[in-house]
């Protein structure tokens, strides 16, 4: 049995694409008066999608008590390397933890073509962990969270500039579509196009 602990639109498609690939699945949110300790009891694989640090701390706590020993946790969100092994220190010694960030939008989760990038030991769970997409193990754990991070170091001021250039362009009447299309010939063409269709990106 699967416990998927999360929250904002990625959780949600991702924890469709679990169901569908045949696994029993466990939901929790906020809200729903399940607490998490209910929700993960008798789970092999826990799995955290959260919003921050500060939320995935706070969840795991709660989920603590219902943490079998064997158990798994996979931490899916965007909380850093440093983070990663302060949950290692806050789970028990019998519960097993690998981070695995993932590179995607909501459009990806649905469709199953997310990079996951993985750190730690993730035989036990690289199956699961490809219903979401391609699996890079990364190495030991918080490598997965380095490499996350390292990535949106760049991809995110990339991002901002193709949005200014957009913005520049809007102002002196140049097309939207024509400037993405140039764009997409150059080596900003994988972030132009990220920003084509902005309603699919979180």
């Amino acid at each position: 049995m699967i416990a998927f602990l999360g929250q904002g639109r990625m959780g949600v498609p991702m924890a469709r694409r679990l169901t569908a690939a045949g696994h029993q699945v466990t939901t929790w949110r906020r809200g729903t008066g399940v607490t998490a300790a209910e929700a993960v009891e008798g789970a092999d694989l826990v799995i955290t999608m959260l919003r921050d640090p500060a939320a995935v701390r706070e969840v795991l706590t709660a989920a603590g008590p219902g943490l079998r020993p064997g158990a798994t946790v996979v931490e899916m969100s965007t909380i850093g390397p440093e983070e990663v092994r302060g949950l290692r220190e806050l789970l028990p010694p019998e519960v097993g933890l690998v981070d695995a960030p993932v590179l995607g939008s909501v459009g990806p989760a649905a469709d199953g073509t997310l990079t996951v990038l993985a750190g730690g030991d993730v035989s036990g769970c690289r199956a699961v962990l490809e219903v979401f997409g391609v699996v890079r193990e990364c190495g030991p754990l918080g490598s997965g969270a380095a490499l996350k991070l390292a990535v949106m170091s760049a991809l995110v001021p990339a991002q901002v500039l193709v949005a200014e250039t957009l913005a520049y362009g809007a102002a002196h009447g140049v097309e939207r579509a024509a400037l993405l299309e140039v764009l997409a010939g150059t080596p900003l063409g994988a972030v132009a196009e990220r920003l084509r269709e902005p309603a699919r990106e979180t």
